[in-house]
């Protein structure tokens, strides 16, 4: 991909920091502290006297016929191991207080915003009420979406005098758990609010339009300190699973994703608490650098259900590294079937001919009480005279049933197991529910023992995108583009049953371990309803990205259950990278891994971690006990629209992430998102090469797995591989899942008979020598061979990548003086409401069809979207513009202080407008109005060109 020149990049750098933050905004410095800060709220130590103090708070809401706020102001210290923040809160009604309406930000309280990256695109939250009691959230995205829901130790204190109460916070530099000690900036964003709740006063340090969580709005704070790197150790997931209960409580395990960077990594002292009870007390554990999971077994725990853990990592000196509380549910179910068959949904499908039912009870009951005992099953239903029995020893805290079901009728038939134990007494019972589906009006799509989806009796590798008319321009959806099979892109094929877009009371309620309200059951009953009999249909969404949004699990199971009661014959799908919280809620569970690629402050790009892609197929698989069907959406799309430096994927690093997700256990792809793609030359012309390859692959990639393991030997674990047999034909897929090249040795005894592999659209063939290949892999480098040949006629990798340059050369040799401009343009518009910096990236991108932007608010008379050149000033006698709604577009610069027509209604063809002027024009900035545009035919602009 082309890209600017270093120094080009390193000024527009500068640039883009300059436009990133508000006129409105200010830069202020912290202050070292000097001397001890006693927290009690009182800011009565020299060094607070010696700080400066910050204030001219502004209303976020104001109450009319108030004039003015109650004064808020602060201060900021900061030492080599914490930040201090110190704010008196103004009150001249003491009384009023509102000290016990509920949650925090029902209180009288004050908010910190804060973000040592200084990008304002992650960032912690901190709160305190009047009380002294503490909120805490991490934020994604600018803001949009929730982060990890771990809560770092932090300190306050609340003194309340006669006219005012001040706070006291500390914050160690150890709190910003997930922000990387190279990822601090010199001057860090940092806002603070203040909601007078007993005044209806929201008032914010940092100029804002609508929301305290406007990160782009804040100020920032310089002088403040770098995290020590010994400090960058992670527990990004906890999960907890409940596996006996014994006479003292519950024996469980925790399941811990650690983190560390080479600096941080060593032997730490973990102990790990729930309220008084002490889980682990300073287990020694070793975090190698990278990305591990840990597995601490037989902790007994006393509560179920949702508890707050705390969780310490001390080095052997003793010197803290990370304390933190951590949200985990511990669930128990002393009886849990297993079904062999029915293998979905313990539903026989209409045509399927199944003579028995078979499977197995895991009983999490203590060893000691099942010596000598036995479960009684009980089996009953339409079709079948009377209840079948059967009666089997228990061993290994586990007993098999059989029973036949050739004379069951459709309908639901009742599964029950009781556990006796040797004396006679019950144990524990539990039923369950088999049902015989009826033949469906329309469609039937389940799971295959493959994890196939299954459509109209025929087994797929599922292939489409996720939000596909999400930024589509009309001019892409003019042309149709057509897609393999199981790629439905207009049509798009689910119907969403997401609680935060039903309802927003139902959304705040979602984060609870509730069941969802009835007018919540009673909307997916109905979608269900409405949509079972659509043959088009092939999926529900759940939800998306639920751990983002701290959805609660146990809200979506009842939202499931409702979905598959209501309709058996087409399965529930959730996006999420923590499938063991979800896995009870969905049949499919689909990863979305994003690396989320930007260009650094060199002018390099950098790309994130990419074995994700393929871990995480295999982290659903085990939560899902290889039930749950793994997919996963890789990204394609660029975070562009928050992030000036975002850059998508190249052609290389989606095609390493999606087949990546094939080696671990990839069943479907589903890219977020189609249309946005279409911006990137890289993605729009290699993304079809990647479908059509899954598509030929598809008999190989919807069989069995080969029982023969595949190993692989490479620096840093850098490869993954995978072969497959099927149908007289093996695969080899190699990936190397790192930006550097990479020599690796592959084995597996499915490969022991052949002496060559030859290479599938690619031009490389590999030599066999007992079972053994060796490969030289490129960055992010993906192989695929096979025997015998298949598609040696068609396009290669290699033949894509000379395609991808040859688009951007021809971009390059129109002479547009716009093109690569990204970071020097400024982007307005009459709609407030759409992306500034994607729009600056995507006008001038060379993309003639890829949306920009369109107008999002109406009615508007003459919407109009302005450029504003920053660091050069273009001469130019001719225009080209690409959009919709082009008929009357007006050409407008700026010239001597004000607006001038340069050109109206050029020669449009199309979604194309011409412009030639009389004379060269030179400008600072230029907009182009559309008068056509209306309600309903909204103007969308795709490119502007310039040329002399």
């Amino acid at each position: 991909m082309a890209f600017s020149s270093i120094d080009r990049a390193c000024v527009s750098i500068l640039i883009v920091l300059a436009c990133c933050v508000s006129a409105r905004s200010e830069t202020v410095s912290a202050t070292l502290r000097s001397g001890d800060i006693k927290l009690d709220g009182k800011l009565d130590e020299t060094a607070w006297v010696a700080a400066p103090a910050w204030s001219g708070f502004r209303y976020l809401v104001s109450v009319p016929g108030h004039s003015e706020p109650a004064s808020t102001a602060f201060r900021v210290l900061y030492d080599s191991d914490a930040i201090y923040l110190g704010i008196r809160c103004d009150e001249p009604t003491m009384d009023r207080l509102v000290k016990d309406a509920g949650s925090v930000y029902a209180n009288d309280e004050v908010e910190l915003f804060i973000d040592p990256t200084g990008q304002g695109i992650t960032y912690a939250q901190f709160a305190v009420d009047v009380n002294n009691r503490h909120a805490y959230g991490y934020r994604l995205e600018a803001g949009y979406i929730y982060g990890p829901p771990a809560e770092p130790f932090w300190e306050s204190a609340v003194f309340e005098g006669p006219d005012f109460w001040s706070v006291e916070v500390k914050i160690p530099l150890a709190a910003f758990l997930y922000v990387h000690s190279a990822d601090f900036s010199d001057a860090w964003k940092l806002n603070v609010a203040r909601s007078r709740t007993s005044a209806r006063e929201l008032t914010s340090w940092s100029p804002l339009e609508k929301s305290f969580h406007e990160p782009a709005h804040w100020n920032r704070v310089s002088q403040l300190p770098r995290k020590s790197d010994r400090l960058d150790v992670m527990i990004p997931q906890m999960h907890a699973q409940v596996n006996q209960a014994t006479s003292a409580g519950y024996l469980a395990e925790l399941r811990l994703k650690l983190s560390a960077t080479a600096a941080s990594a060593g032997t730490f002292g973990l102990s790990i608490s729930m309220g008084k009870q002490l889980l682990t007390n300073k287990q020694d554990w070793t975090i190698a650098a990278g990305s591990t999971e840990a597995i601490l077994n037989g902790l007994t725990i006393t509560e179920l259900g949702k508890s707050n853990l705390t969780v310490q990592l001390a080095r052997p000196d003793g010197s803290m590294v990370m304390r933190m509380t951590y949200p985990v549910r511990f669930d128990y179910q002393a009886v849990r079937f297993r079904f062999e068959e029915p293998f979905y949904r313990q539903s026989i499908i209409p045509g399927q001919q199944l003579d028995e039912i078979r499977g197995h009870v895991a009983l999490q009951l203590p060893a000691e009480q099942l010596a000598g005992a036995v479960a009684r099953f009980t089996f009953a239903g339409p079709g079948l005279a009377q209840p079948l029995k059967l009666e089997q020893p228990v061993g290994n805290q586990s007993a098999t049933f059989t029973f036949p079901v050739k004379n069951l009728a459709e309908g639901k038939a009742t599964l029950t197991c009781a556990v006796i134990d040797a004396k006679g007494q019950a144990l524990a019972e539990q039923a369950t529910e088999v049902q015989k589906l009826p033949s469906p009006k329309g469609s039937c799509i389940y799971v295959d023992r493959n994890l196939n989806l299954v459509i109209q009796g025929k087994p797929l590798f599922a292939r489409t995108y996720m939000g596909p008319n999400y930024l589509v321009s009309h001019a892409v959806q003019e042309q149709q583009p057509q897609g393999p099979p199981c790629v439905k892109i207009w049509n798009y094929p689910h119907i969403s049953v997401e609680v935060d877009r039903m309802n927003a009371e139902d959304a705040r309620q979602a984060v609870k371990d509730i069941e969802p309200s009835s007018r919540v059951l009673e909307r997916t009953r109905q979608a269900a309803l409405a949509h079972r009999d659509d043959p088009s249909m092939f999926w529900y969404s759940l939800s998306d990205e639920p751990e983002c949004r701290e959805i609660s699990p146990v809200y979506l199971r009842h939202q499931y259950n409702v979905l598959r009661e209501t309709d058996p014959y087409h399965p529930v799908m959730i996006v999420t990278r923590e499938p063991a919280k979800f896995v009870e809620c969905a049949d499919i569970l689909s990863s979305h891994p994003y690396p989320g690629p930007t260009v650094d402050k060199a002018g390099y790009r950098v790309t994130g971690d990419l074995k994700p892609s393929h871990d995480q197929m295999w982290a659903i698989l085990k939560a899902g006990e290889g039930k749950i069907v793994p997919w996963l959406t890789p990204q394609s799309f660029s975070y562009d629209f928050i992030n000036a430096f975002a850059v998508y994927p190249t052609f290389e690093e989606f095609r390493c992430a999606v087949f990546a997700g094939l080696v671990g256990g990839m069943k479907g792809l589903m890219p977020y998102t189609y249309g946005d793609h279409l911006r990137s030359i890289d993605l729009r012309i290699g993304n079809p090469w990647i479908y059509e390859t899954l598509a030929e692959l598809e008999p190989l990639l919807i069989a069995p797995r080969i029982a023969a393991p595949t190993t692989v030997e490479s620096s840093d674990h850098a490869v993954v591989a995978w072969v497959q047999a099927a149908e007289g034909k093996t695969l080899l897929v190699a990936v190397n899942l790192t930006g550097k090249p990479v020599s690796a040795t592959i084995h597996c005894d499915a490969l022991g008979k052949l002496q060559q592999l030859h290479g599938y659209r690619q031009k490389t063939d590999a030599a066999v020598s007992e079972g053994t290949v060796k490969l030289e892999m490129q960055p992010y480098g993906v192989q695929l061979l096979t025997n015998p040949p298949m598609a040696t006629d068609k396009p290669t990798g290699e033949d894509v990548n000379a395609q991808i340059r040859a688009a951007y050369d021809q971009i390059v040799a129109r002479g547009d003086l716009l093109y690569g401009k990204r970071h020097d343009i400024v982007v307005d518009s009459s709609s407030p409401a759409w992306r500034p910096l994607a729009s600056a990236v995507s006008l001038t991108d060379g993309n003639r069809d890829g949306l920009g932007w369109r107008q999002v608010d109406g009615p508007v008379e003459n919407p109009w979207v302005q450029l504003s050149f920053i660091t050069f000033t273009p001469t130019f006698s001719k225009a080209k513009i690409f959009g919709d709604q082009l008929s009357n577009l007006r050409l407008e610069v700026w010239d001597r202080g004000q607006w001038r027509v340069a050109a109206t209604a050029g020669q449009v063809s199309g979604h194309e407008a011409d412009f030639t002027l009389d004379a060269p024009i030179t400008t600072v900035k230029l907009r182009l109005v559309f008068p056509d545009s209306s309600n309903e035919h909204r103007a969308e602009l795709y490119e502007v060109e310039l040329y002399k």
